[in-house]
Protein backbone atom coordinates (compact mmCIF):
# COMPACT_ATOMS: atom_id res chain seq x y z
CA UNK A 1 0.00 0.00 0.00
CA UNK A 2 2.88 2.16 -0.73
CA UNK A 3 2.61 5.90 -1.72
CA UNK A 4 6.52 5.75 -3.75
CA UNK A 5 6.04 8.51 -6.91
CA UNK A 6 2.10 9.12 -5.89
CA UNK A 7 3.15 12.95 -4.76
CA UNK A 8 3.83 13.79 -8.61
CA UNK A 9 0.66 12.80 -9.80
CA UNK A 10 -1.06 14.31 -6.90
CA UNK A 11 0.14 17.75 -7.47
CA UNK A 12 -0.58 17.22 -11.52
CA UNK A 13 -4.06 16.35 -10.17
CA UNK A 14 -4.73 18.68 -8.22
CA UNK A 15 -3.59 21.56 -10.64
CA UNK A 16 -5.80 20.12 -13.65
CA UNK A 17 -8.92 20.67 -11.10
CA UNK A 18 -11.49 22.64 -13.28
CA UNK A 19 -11.70 25.12 -11.04
CA UNK A 20 -9.06 25.60 -8.47
CA UNK A 21 -8.46 28.01 -5.78
CA UNK A 22 -5.28 29.55 -7.43
CA UNK A 23 -7.00 30.03 -10.91
CA UNK A 24 -9.55 31.57 -9.35
CA UNK A 25 -7.70 33.79 -7.08
CA UNK A 26 -5.52 34.84 -9.97
CA UNK A 27 -8.26 36.06 -11.92
CA UNK A 28 -11.13 37.43 -9.34
CA UNK A 29 -8.49 39.01 -6.80
CA UNK A 30 -5.37 39.78 -9.00
CA UNK A 31 -3.54 42.45 -6.56
CA UNK A 32 -4.00 46.08 -7.98
CA UNK A 33 -1.55 48.31 -6.56
CA UNK A 34 -4.15 50.77 -4.93
CA UNK A 35 -5.07 47.88 -3.04
CA UNK A 36 -3.69 47.49 0.31
CA UNK A 37 -1.42 44.56 1.42
CA UNK A 38 -4.04 43.49 4.10
CA UNK A 39 -6.72 43.87 1.97
CA UNK A 40 -5.46 42.09 -0.61
CA UNK A 41 -4.55 39.18 1.69
CA UNK A 42 -8.22 39.73 3.23
CA UNK A 43 -9.65 39.16 -0.12
CA UNK A 44 -7.47 36.06 -1.54
CA UNK A 45 -8.40 34.73 1.84
CA UNK A 46 -12.18 35.16 0.82
CA UNK A 47 -11.56 33.04 -3.07
CA UNK A 48 -9.93 30.65 -0.99
CA UNK A 49 -12.88 30.13 1.72
CA UNK A 50 -15.59 30.52 -1.29
CA UNK A 51 -13.83 28.08 -3.41
CA UNK A 52 -13.80 25.94 -0.19
CA UNK A 53 -17.06 26.11 0.73
CA UNK A 54 -18.72 25.02 -3.10
CA UNK A 55 -16.23 21.86 -2.99
CA UNK A 56 -18.03 18.69 -2.37
CA UNK A 57 -15.39 17.85 0.24
CA UNK A 58 -15.20 21.37 1.81
CA UNK A 59 -11.59 22.19 2.74
CA UNK A 60 -9.94 18.64 1.39
CA UNK A 61 -8.47 19.08 -1.68
CA UNK A 62 -7.22 22.94 -0.77
CA UNK A 63 -4.29 23.73 1.87
CA UNK A 64 -5.66 27.40 3.25
CA UNK A 65 -2.77 30.15 2.93
CA UNK A 66 -1.58 31.09 6.13
CA UNK A 67 -2.62 34.26 6.73
CA UNK A 68 -6.42 32.91 6.95
CA UNK A 69 -6.03 33.05 10.50
CA UNK A 70 -6.17 36.81 10.53
CA UNK A 71 -10.08 36.59 9.57
CA UNK A 72 -11.62 35.02 12.11
CA UNK A 73 -15.28 34.77 9.97
CA UNK A 74 -13.48 33.35 7.27
CA UNK A 75 -11.48 30.91 9.17
CA UNK A 76 -14.65 30.22 10.95
CA UNK A 77 -16.73 29.34 7.70
CA UNK A 78 -14.00 27.68 5.31
CA UNK A 79 -11.53 25.41 7.68
CA UNK A 80 -12.94 25.60 10.72
CA UNK A 81 -11.22 24.46 14.46
CA UNK A 82 -10.79 20.98 14.02
CA UNK A 83 -7.58 21.17 12.08
CA UNK A 84 -4.69 23.30 12.20
CA UNK A 85 -3.84 25.51 9.52
CA UNK A 86 0.02 24.90 8.58
CA UNK A 87 2.53 27.56 9.34
CA UNK A 88 4.25 30.21 7.25
CA UNK A 89 6.46 32.63 8.29
CA UNK A 90 6.49 34.15 4.88
CA UNK A 91 2.33 35.06 5.15
CA UNK A 92 2.18 35.79 8.87
CA UNK A 93 3.97 36.99 12.04
CA UNK A 94 5.31 34.24 14.66
CA UNK A 95 3.27 36.49 17.39
CA UNK A 96 0.21 36.03 15.14
CA UNK A 97 0.73 32.45 15.13
CA UNK A 98 0.65 32.09 18.57
CA UNK A 99 -2.13 34.27 18.90
CA UNK A 100 -4.87 31.89 16.56
CA UNK A 101 -2.84 28.88 18.26
CA UNK A 102 -4.07 30.44 22.31
CA UNK A 103 -8.00 29.80 20.83
CA UNK A 104 -7.06 27.04 18.52
CA UNK A 105 -5.83 25.28 21.97
CA UNK A 106 -9.32 26.63 23.41
CA UNK A 107 -11.76 25.17 21.00
CA UNK A 108 -9.87 21.79 21.68
CA UNK A 109 -8.77 21.28 24.87
CA UNK A 110 -11.79 18.63 25.94
CA UNK A 111 -10.14 16.45 23.34
CA UNK A 112 -6.79 15.56 24.90
CA UNK A 113 -8.15 12.88 27.34
CA UNK A 114 -9.51 10.96 24.20
CA UNK A 115 -6.61 11.24 22.02
CA UNK A 116 -4.42 10.28 25.39
CA UNK A 117 -6.87 6.79 24.89
CA UNK A 118 -8.23 7.54 29.03
CA UNK A 119 -11.38 8.41 29.96
CA UNK A 120 -11.86 11.92 31.88
CA UNK A 121 -15.48 11.84 33.72
CA UNK A 122 -16.23 14.49 31.32
CA UNK A 123 -13.82 16.95 32.91
CA UNK A 124 -11.70 19.53 30.79
CA UNK A 125 -8.26 18.26 30.16
CA UNK A 126 -6.34 21.61 29.43
CA UNK A 127 -4.48 24.42 31.55
CA UNK A 128 -4.21 23.83 35.26
CA UNK A 129 -6.99 21.21 35.12
CA UNK A 130 -5.48 18.40 34.58
CA UNK A 131 -6.26 15.58 36.95
CA UNK A 132 -3.06 13.45 38.73
CA UNK A 133 -4.99 10.07 38.20
CA UNK A 134 -5.59 10.96 34.70
CA UNK A 135 -2.20 11.84 33.67
CA UNK A 136 -1.06 8.94 35.40
CA UNK A 137 -3.35 6.82 33.47
CA UNK A 138 -2.31 8.65 30.27
CA UNK A 139 1.89 7.81 31.43
CA UNK A 140 0.55 4.32 31.62
CA UNK A 141 -0.80 4.49 28.25
CA UNK A 142 1.96 5.81 26.93
CA UNK A 143 4.58 3.22 28.12
CA UNK A 144 1.80 0.34 26.74
CA UNK A 145 1.94 2.11 23.50
CA UNK A 146 5.44 2.40 23.51
CA UNK A 147 6.39 -1.16 24.05
CA UNK A 148 4.17 -2.19 21.43
CA UNK A 149 5.98 0.14 18.75
CA UNK A 150 9.36 -0.93 20.34
CA UNK A 151 8.19 -4.36 18.99
CA UNK A 152 6.09 -3.86 16.20
CA UNK A 153 8.59 -1.23 14.29
CA UNK A 154 11.85 -2.03 15.62
CA UNK A 155 13.82 -3.69 11.92
CA UNK A 156 12.93 0.52 11.33
CA UNK A 157 14.25 1.98 13.77
CA UNK A 158 17.64 3.62 14.15
CA UNK A 159 19.57 3.90 17.36
CA UNK A 160 18.59 7.44 18.10
CA UNK A 161 14.56 6.37 17.54
CA UNK A 162 15.37 3.50 20.25
CA UNK A 163 17.30 5.70 22.57
CA UNK A 164 14.63 8.46 22.01
CA UNK A 165 11.47 5.16 23.17
CA UNK A 166 13.35 4.77 25.97
CA UNK A 167 13.76 8.31 26.83
CA UNK A 168 9.79 8.81 26.31
CA UNK A 169 9.07 5.68 29.05
CA UNK A 170 11.45 7.32 31.29
CA UNK A 171 9.70 10.11 31.86
CA UNK A 172 6.38 8.54 32.14
CA UNK A 173 7.56 6.69 34.65
CA UNK A 174 8.77 9.80 36.48
CA UNK A 175 5.23 11.44 35.68
CA UNK A 176 3.62 8.62 37.64
CA UNK A 177 6.05 8.10 40.35
CA UNK A 178 6.29 12.20 41.32
CA UNK A 179 2.21 12.85 40.58
CA UNK A 180 2.82 15.99 39.05
CA UNK A 181 -0.14 17.99 37.44
CA UNK A 182 0.73 19.37 34.23
CA UNK A 183 -0.93 20.25 30.53
CA UNK A 184 1.92 20.52 28.84
CA UNK A 185 3.10 16.71 30.09
CA UNK A 186 -0.91 15.96 29.43
CA UNK A 187 -0.79 16.88 25.60
CA UNK A 188 2.82 16.15 25.10
CA UNK A 189 2.15 12.20 26.19
CA UNK A 190 -1.48 12.29 23.92
CA UNK A 191 1.22 13.69 20.67
CA UNK A 192 3.99 10.69 21.41
CA UNK A 193 1.18 8.13 21.69
CA UNK A 194 -0.78 9.18 18.66
CA UNK A 195 2.44 9.28 16.51
CA UNK A 196 3.64 5.85 18.09
CA UNK A 197 0.10 4.45 16.63
CA UNK A 198 0.71 5.76 13.47
CA UNK A 199 3.99 4.73 13.08
CA UNK A 200 2.80 0.67 13.82
CA UNK A 201 -0.41 1.60 11.29
CA UNK A 202 1.99 2.57 8.70
CA UNK A 203 4.42 -0.69 9.57
CA UNK A 204 1.43 -2.51 9.33
CA UNK A 205 0.38 -1.80 6.04
CA UNK A 206 3.32 -1.03 4.58
CA UNK A 207 2.50 2.80 3.95
CA UNK A 208 6.16 4.58 3.55
CA UNK A 209 6.85 3.09 7.04
CA UNK A 210 10.16 4.99 6.92
CA UNK A 211 9.02 8.89 5.88
CA UNK A 212 6.29 8.19 8.57
CA UNK A 213 8.83 7.15 11.21
CA UNK A 214 11.58 9.90 10.60
CA UNK A 215 8.73 13.06 10.82
CA UNK A 216 6.97 10.83 14.18
CA UNK A 217 10.31 10.55 15.84
CA UNK A 218 11.27 14.52 14.90
CA UNK A 219 7.78 14.93 16.29
CA UNK A 220 8.19 13.05 19.36
CA UNK A 221 11.48 14.26 20.11
CA UNK A 222 9.83 17.82 20.09
CA UNK A 223 6.67 17.08 22.29
CA UNK A 224 9.47 15.12 24.88
CA UNK A 225 11.49 18.44 24.88
CA UNK A 226 8.37 20.76 25.49
CA UNK A 227 7.25 18.02 28.32
CA UNK A 228 10.70 18.41 30.14
CA UNK A 229 11.25 22.75 29.85
CA UNK A 230 8.65 24.66 30.86
CA UNK A 231 8.15 27.58 29.27
CA UNK A 232 6.17 31.10 29.69
CA UNK A 233 2.42 30.88 29.84
CA UNK A 234 1.84 31.97 26.33
CA UNK A 235 5.21 29.22 25.26
CA UNK A 236 2.87 26.72 27.08
CA UNK A 237 -0.01 27.54 25.13
CA UNK A 238 1.09 27.26 22.18
CA UNK A 239 2.92 24.31 22.72
CA UNK A 240 -0.29 22.78 24.18
CA UNK A 241 -2.03 23.89 20.52
CA UNK A 242 0.59 22.52 18.35
CA UNK A 243 0.69 19.20 20.32
CA UNK A 244 -2.53 18.80 20.39
CA UNK A 245 -3.39 19.66 16.82
CA UNK A 246 -0.51 17.31 15.73
CA UNK A 247 -1.59 14.56 17.82
CA UNK A 248 -5.38 15.08 15.98
CA UNK A 249 -3.61 14.74 12.50
CA UNK A 250 -1.60 11.40 13.60
CA UNK A 251 -5.39 10.00 14.54
CA UNK A 252 -7.17 11.09 11.19
CA UNK A 253 -3.99 10.14 9.38
CA UNK A 254 -3.90 6.39 11.40
CA UNK A 255 -8.18 6.04 10.72
CA UNK A 256 -7.34 7.30 7.21
CA UNK A 257 -5.14 3.97 6.73
CA UNK A 258 -7.50 1.76 7.75
CA UNK A 259 -10.26 2.76 5.29
CA UNK A 260 -10.64 2.34 1.57
CA UNK A 261 -11.15 5.98 0.25
CA UNK A 262 -10.30 7.03 -3.77
CA UNK A 263 -8.43 9.80 -2.39
CA UNK A 264 -6.20 8.64 -0.48
CA UNK A 265 -2.95 10.18 -1.98
CA UNK A 266 -4.50 13.66 -1.81
CA UNK A 267 -5.56 13.20 1.75
CA UNK A 268 -2.23 11.56 2.94
CA UNK A 269 0.03 14.11 1.74
CA UNK A 270 -2.50 17.12 2.90
CA UNK A 271 -2.22 15.60 6.90
CA UNK A 272 2.04 14.92 6.02
CA UNK A 273 2.18 18.70 5.23
CA UNK A 274 0.09 20.06 8.11
CA UNK A 275 2.46 17.69 10.37
CA UNK A 276 5.34 18.85 8.64
CA UNK A 277 4.80 22.34 9.65
CA UNK A 278 3.67 21.68 12.72
CA UNK A 279 6.58 20.31 13.11
CA UNK A 280 9.00 23.12 12.45
CA UNK A 281 5.94 24.94 14.84
CA UNK A 282 7.49 22.89 17.55
CA UNK A 283 11.13 23.17 16.76
CA UNK A 284 10.55 27.19 17.08
CA UNK A 285 8.89 26.83 20.78
CA UNK A 286 11.68 24.28 21.83
CA UNK A 287 14.06 26.88 20.67
CA UNK A 288 11.76 29.95 22.75
CA UNK A 289 11.43 26.94 26.01
CA UNK A 290 15.41 26.93 25.99
CA UNK A 291 16.33 31.01 26.23
CA UNK A 292 12.98 31.90 27.63
CA UNK A 293 12.18 34.52 25.42
CA UNK A 294 8.63 34.54 23.99
CA UNK A 295 9.79 35.09 20.38
CA UNK A 296 7.50 37.86 19.10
Amino acid sequence: MGFIGAEPNLRADESNDEETYTERTFYMYSPDPSVRHDDWRRLMSAGWTETAMEADDGAGRHQPPAYLILYRDLLEKGWGWDRLVPYDDDSVKWFEYKDYLETYFQKNEHQIANLCNCKNNGLLIGQGVAAENFLQAAANQCIETENVFLTSCYKYLTVEDIRLCGQIKKHARLIIQSEVVSSVATAGLACVIKEAELMCKSVELECEPSETITLSNEIRRSALNLMLNGGTESQNVAALAAMVGIAKEAKYLCDLLSQEDSDMYVKYYFNFDIRKHTSTVLAMLEKEFGCGSDGN
